[in-house]
């Protein structure tokens, strides 16, 4: 089979949304498509894992998961699922969670089965390594061309899973050498380089208390007793999407370690404050809206992670909320628009969008595009929480349409509807507190490096050398 007769189904981004996608893409897809995964990375960066190697040393090398092979068959227990979903049903994204992948006794924040799921080369599937410059209707342009593939850096596609996820926080986020390089290596120096930044700065204060902000501020205190850290966070409660419980848990562990946990209130970062890119206070000190003074030496940013959007924004205005820069899509999880569009081409791909915009968002419009699906962090997913596990599942909804398209099969297409929101969250080096639908489990029992072979070993990685 050639390249000039194989038709490409398109999955940007590998993380844990799009890893899935072209996991079960590869095994589903007929003859006449092949998957090509894109991702500027060259290792899976397993993000659950980054709090912790920012802080503790000598684990930062299991956050880079090889890419594991395409497993070139038709069928495995994930697709099977999805292939069973009766045609417009609401379908939770599993919000019960079985208990043989969400034990207690590792801490990979949220959850086994939200884990990488990465592919590689298989017989006919490829992984492209480059960035990616421009969307268009039909074909993306890529950072660089792949002569070994018969690939210009013009890629056309029939069919697109957009999973580009989100930006990470200026606490966890990379510099553009370490962006642009995208190795393995680059990503290890980078964490180290994290873990001298925060280990020579004695007063540190951690703005935002969110998941990442609890992580971060309860591992400093953990691992270095001796530093002064505060949490500020602008609402009355941490964590208030989940249960009450929760906070009161995360609170008293924060104040046993001796963690000074502000609530309602917000830094001001202006022209009498001035941060590095690594977070260094320039004056000694920050302020609070309500007027506090605290003396700090380091501030964390962790609020203000943004959705990665602009790619879809540059092909499609309309599909973008302006409120939320997130990708207005159907429950079917295709690309969807705010503005009535005209003249959409005939095709599977527009029937099912169009079924599918009657369980829809109220005035949400078919785009242009129905044949590009949004889904992870990027997606306005109907009040899904923005994690690696409900990407994971979005993907399920995505690629069996897609294959339900490519068939020619005429069912109604499956829709997504939401789970209650599930976390997995550590209060400390060793314990942990784990939300599943109503039921909350503390563990004080957690490896220092979160269990992060687990990680490995359900993406189909070698855990022989975790350098590679």
């Amino acid at each position: 089979m050639t390249a000039a007769v194989t038709r490409n189904v398109l999955v940007l981004g590998g993380s844990y949304a799009g890893g899935r996608a072209a996991r079960l893409l590869s095994q589903q897809l007929p003859p006449t498509h092949r998957v090509i995964l894109i991702d500027r990375n060259s290792h899976h960066n397993h993000l659950y894992v980054f709090p912790r190697y920012a802080v503790v040393k000598g684990h930062e090398h299991k956050a880079f998961i090889p890419y594991a092979k395409f497993e070139n068959k038709k069928t495995d227990s994930a697709s099977a699922e999805s292939k069973s979903l009766k045609p417009a049903q609401k379908v939770l994204s599993r919000p019960h969670l079985s208990k043989e992948m969400h034990r207690v006794d590792s801490t990979s924040n949220i959850l086994l089965d939200s884990g990488p799921q990465n592919p590689t080369d298989g017989k006919d599937h490829i992984i492209l390594h480059a960035a990616v410059e421009s969307i268009g209707p039909n074909s993306v342009t890529l950072s660089k061309e792949f002569p070994e593939h018969d690939l210009t850096n013009v890629v056309e596609f029939d069919y697109m899973v957009y999973a580009l996820g989100s930006i990470m926080p200026v606490s966890l986020q990379m510099d553009q050498k370490t962006l642009k390089d995208g190795t393995k290596a680059s990503g290890i120096e980078w964490l180290q380089h994290r873990q001298r930044v925060i280990e020579q700065n004695d007063r540190v204060v951690v703005a935002g208390g969110g998941a990442l902000g609890i992580q971060l501020a309860t591992d400093i205190k953990n691992t270095y007793p001796n530093k002064t850290v505060t949490l500020i966070h602008s609402r009355d409660r941490l964590l208030p999407r989940f249960d009450a419980q929760m906070h009161d848990i995360i609170f008293e562990s924060l104040t046993k370690l001796g963690v000074e946990t502000i609530l309602q209130d917000r830094i001001e970062l202006g022209s009498n404050t001035t941060l590095d890119f690594d977070g260094h206070v320039e004056e000694k000190r920050v302020f609070t809206r309500a007027g506090k003074r605290i003396e700090c030496d380091l501030v964390l940013m962790c609020t203000g992670q943004k959705p990665n959007t602009e790619l879809i924004r540059q092909l499609s205005p309309s599909s973008i909320d302006p409120q939320t820069n997130l990708v207005k899509v159907t429950r079917s999880m295709q690309l969807a628009a705010l503005e009535k569009t005209e003249d959409i081409p005939e095709s599977n791909a527009k029937r099912d969008i169009l079924t599918s915009l009657k369980d829809s968002y109220e005035g949400l419009q078919a785009s242009k595009y129905p044949h590009i699906y949004v889904v992870g962090d990027a997606a306005d997913a109907y009040g899904a929480l923005h994690a690696g596990h409900t990407g994971w599942n979005q993907s399920e909804f995505a690629v069996g349409n897609i294959i339900r398209q490519i068939n020619d099969e005429k069912d109604d297409p499956k829709l997504y509807y939401a789970g209650k929101p599930a976390i997995k969250l550590t209060t400390g080096l060793n314990s942990a507190v784990i939300q599943l639908g109503d039921d909350i489990t503390v563990n004080d029992n957690c490896p220092i490096d979160l269990d992060a072979a687990s990680a490995w070993r359900f993406s189909g990685a070698d855990t022989t050398d975790m350098r590679i």
